[in-house]
């Protein structure tokens, strides 16, 4: 697989239970460590783009993303043996933008209570629980039961005004301002989710270690729902490379028509210029793919999406694919 951090996202919400209820006390001792470390981190005040990057690199390896429209962003994952912490500091010129720490729910509980007080208690005053948009996971426990969980995150997010107001101002240059919507509450972690730097999704059907449909798939059919074109027009505009993928299908899915594959290619020509790629994914084959142009053809179908999908196989895949793209000549 190409992405580490990928599959040690898929391995957080798709796994069935690892651990026993007897936890190693040694185990514990150091995953208290690294929550107390990135307790110590975030409690600074002023983080700069120099401390960021130091701290990341004392903790783990960095995965360097280009975003597009200059957006950067440094992956990481630090783990000990009870706490996967996956870190995202995204940056424009060198300028921070936002940084993110999140901890799925699952580590949480296994380590919750034996975990010291005061470092829980740290915990729970900076991290908010959150759900995802991620489907349920079965987890087995130790005497062999399986059980349904939803899953949530524990989330710290640090934005710098700043960086932002700097990196939308060159973006609004580029492709325009968004349009401002109001969501209602059941959709808006579909919308942010594909529009967020931080989240992690790949392009495609179906796929990864149990044929999963991928969450940025789950994201838009939630959202075709609403018929707004303006909300897929502000995910092309967003921040997540696989997000504006989506959104293009969730467009040309609404209404398929030369206005809005020339919407697509204005929103897009900037990251067809800058060679940006997105994360595709076709059963267990994981890859990277340049964005492209659109090319209109009426008689490709975009059908709307029903409220109960079939399962999607090899066999019952929805017409929509990338045959209509064509690279710069």
């Amino acid at each position: 697989m190409k992405k580490k951090f990928a599959v040690a996202l898929l391995f957080m919400f798709f796994s069935f239970a690892l651990f026993s209820e007897d936890l190693n006390d040694e185990h514990i001792k150091k995953s208290e460590i690294l929550v107390t470390s990135v307790l110590d981190f975030v409690d600074q005040k002023d983080l700069t783009d120099f401390g960021i990057k130091t701290f990341i690199r004392k903790h783990g390896e960095l995965e360097v993303h280009d975003l597009g429209f200059g957006l950067k962003k440094i992956s990481s994952l630090f783990s000990s043996p009870y706490m996967y912490f996956l870190v995202d500091y995204v940056s424009y010129k060198n300028t921070p933008c936002k940084f993110v720490v999140r901890l799925d729910d699952y580590y949480f509980r296994m380590s919750e209570k034996k975990l010291d007080e005061k470092v829980l208690k740290r915990f729970q005053e900076k991290f908010s629980k959150e759900e995802t948009v991620y489907p349920p996971c079965y987890e087995v426990d130790s005497d062999g039961n399986v059980s349904i969980q939803e899953r949530f995150v524990y989330k710290f997010v640090r934005e710098f005004p700043q960086g932002v107001k700097k990196y939308s101002e060159h973006k609004e240059k580029l492709v325009g301002a968004s349009e401002k919507i109001s969501l209602p509450k059941e959709f808006q972690k579909y919308y942010d989710f594909l529009c967020s730097a931080e989240e992690q999704t790949d392009y495609g059907d179906f796929g990864y270690l149990g044929g999963e449909k991928p969450a940025g798939r789950i994201a838009m059919e939630n959202l075709i729902k609403l018929n707004d074109k303006n909300v897929f027009i502000n995910i092309l505009k967003g921040d997540n490379p696989c997000g504006r993928i989506y959104a293009a299908e969730g467009l040309l899915r609404l209404e398929n028509s030369q206005k809005n594959v020339d919407l697509i290619n204005k929103i897009f020509a900037p990251l067809v210029r800058g060679r940006i790629k997105y994360g595709t994914i076709d059963g267990c084959y994981a890859d990277f793919e340049k964005y492209k142009f659109y090319k209109y053809d009426k008689n490709l179908s975009f059908p709307k999406i029903e409220e109960d999908l079939p399962s999607i196989t090899k066999e019952t895949k929805p017409e929509f694919n990338l045959d209509f793209l064509y690279d710069l000549q």
